[in-house]
């Protein structure tokens, strides 16, 4: 994976504040183990409103 430039998944960039967003995407590479484990535990995040009607609400993330 050597060279590979990682994005983020556009539900992991709305976990990160705006300006540690904007050093991010200056130089992903140097984030790109970080950004691997935001998108995968933002995969994990429940929709908008999927939790609506449940006794009790998971923790997915605190940042």
């Amino acid at each position: 994976m050597k060279n590979q430039i990682i994005t983020l998944t556009p539900e992991a960039a709305l976990l990160i504040p705006y300006s540690q967003l904007a050093v991010t995407k200056i130089a992903p590479e140097a984030f790109s183990g970080e950004i691997r484990r935001l998108n995968a535990l933002a995969a994990f995040i429940p929709g908008i409103k999927s939790t609506d009607g449940m006794k009790e609400h998971p923790a997915a993330l605190h940042y």
